[in-house]
């Protein structure tokens, strides 16, 4: 958490800075007259958002053409696909100056990505607000809608007419044995570097594991990365169900991000915070219960016939403490009730639609 803030104050100042700097340059070199046949993506941070991107891609390509996505090791993979003819990983392969005839920065706050469009490009598009967007020729509002609509509408100078739903992620990873039984539960208890306080607390994903263990019968697979074992081991140690070590398993450590793709598409149901692997199954139409507190609702919660989202409607002065598009807001929590607005979401709630989705009485 330490290591992302220190790169948001850097990323504030520093290439704060030097967007201003650049700016009589961008205006200088701006041409009227591009070709729109070299595009290029730049979308370095958050695993989940860039599952929401993968539309825009999609609809910008043609037989004509190139798509090149500048990624990083986190979310490259997401990336894989047949309509994206090129990615490369910043900090390892060649970026030339101007390649490129029209960069679009997806990235809702970072400076430093506005910077990188600038320099690889012609023609820059991206977010409007604060001095990051002097680098672009052509801006869009973040509105307060759903983040995949945001990123398509990004599109629309370059032929893109509208939003037409999340793009499946196609993955030919196979499962070792032990995750690939069906009618597994998933629950994703972690939240990332970001924001902590998007969390559930643990007690509670406790009590539900219990309950869908010793009153539903089912199996739970808990879904996180290496550095969530001590929190899956906390949840765990909070249970109750004498059956809670012979029907629950951990992908933490084990499956990289397309395994663990396959195996959300393969749950029954998956219960999560706000957090990356929400949005993965959203793409493959998990039936997916998301709890959602700190982060603005209508931006990031899943839309369709499988997916819950729980959002407890009590007014907070203090939410959303999550604001993307002004400088990277991401506070810890600052309510005198630490995660009041998760909290607010009640064990009994989620039971009611565990149940819907599961079909169960």
């Amino acid at each position: 958490m330490k290591k992302v803030q220190l790169l948001r104050v850097l990323d504030k100042y520093v290439n704060g800075t030097a967007c201003v700097l650049l700016y009589p340059f961008r205006v200088l070199k701006s041409k009227k007259n591009v070709k729109k046949e070299k595009i290029v993506i730049i979308k370095l941070w958050a695993l989940g958002d860039s599952v929401l991107t993968l539309p825009l891609i999609k609809a910008l390509k043609t037989k004509n053409r190139e798509i090149t996505v500048i990624a990083t090791n986190r979310n490259k993979q997401i990336y894989d696909n047949e309509f994206i003819d090129k990615i490369l990983i910043l900090g390892k392969d060649k970026i030339k100056y101007k390649e490129y005839d029209y960069a679009i920065d997806l990235e809702p706050w970072l400076n430093f990505s506005a910077i990188l469009s600038w320099y690889c490009s012609r023609k820059t598009i991206g977010f409007n607000g604060g001095v990051r967007s002097l680098l672009y020729d052509i801006t869009t509002p973040f509105k307060d809608e759903y983040l995949a609509k945001n990123y398509v509408q990004m599109g629309t100078v370059l032929g893109v007419k509208k939003y037409g739903g999340l793009i499946k992620i196609k993955t030919k990873s196979k499962l070792p044995k032990e995750f690939s039984d069906k009618g597994l539960v998933g629950i994703c208890a972690s939240v990332g570097d970001s924001m902590k306080a998007r969390m559930w607390p643990i007690s509670r994903f406790a009590k539900i594991a219990d309950w869908i263990i010793d009153d539903l019968d089912k199996e739970i697979v808990f879904i996180g990365a290496t550095e969530d074992k001590d929190l899956i081991k906390k949840i765990k140690s909070n249970m109750k169900s004498k059956n809670k070590d012979k029907k629950t398993r951990s992908t933490a450590g084990k499956l990289n991000i397309m395994q663990t793709t396959k195996l959300i598409e393969n749950l029954d149901l998956f219960i999560t915070n706000d957090t990356g692997p929400m949005h993965i199954a959203a793409a493959q139409n998990t039936k997916t219960i998301s709890l959602f507190g700190p982060s603005p609702f209508k931006r990031w919660a899943p839309q369709g016939d499988n997916f819950i989202n729980i959002h407890e409607q009590t007014k907070l002065w203090c939410r959303p403490c999550i604001v993307n598009n002004k400088g990277g807001k991401m506070t810890d929590c600052f309510n005198a009730e630490y995660q009041k607005c998760m909290k607010l979401i009640k064990i009994e709630t989620v039971k009611t639609v565990i149940k819907k989705l599961l079909n169960k009485k």
